[in-house]
């Protein structure tokens, strides 16, 4: 039985690329490495100021503001990702500030 022209296997990615023959690569793919070191960089600049704040103020009013992680994540993926978040989401993320607030308003 012979192979027809139109039943033939299509193309296998191209190993040297990683893409298919015939495609672009994306953005994503060609801007990976610096995509990378400028998230390392990103974590070793919060790593040290980290550090300096555990330096000049006690853990048990430092470390709750890591909640702050929270609000500034939600608020930064509706403005800059345009990703839509429920009231419910929003509900939760004041909630959990205001325990930050209590935290640090009774601090002993």
């Amino acid at each position: 039985m012979s192979k027809s022209s139109d039943t033939s296997d299509p193309p296998l990615p191209s190993t040297r690329t990683g893409t298919w023959p015939g495609t672009r690569r994306s953005r994503q793919q060609d801007h990976g490495t610096a995509g990378r070191s400028s998230g390392l960089v990103v974590f070793g600049i919060s790593a040290v100021a980290w550090l300096a704040t555990l330096s000049r103020v006690p853990l048990s009013i430092a470390y709750p503001f890591n909640a702050l992680g929270y609000l500034g994540i939600l608020t930064a993926s509706v403005l800059v990702l345009h990703e839509r978040a429920s009231i419910f989401t929003w509900l939760g993320s004041l909630l959990v500030v205001s325990g930050l607030i209590m935290v640090v308003l009774s601090r002993p």
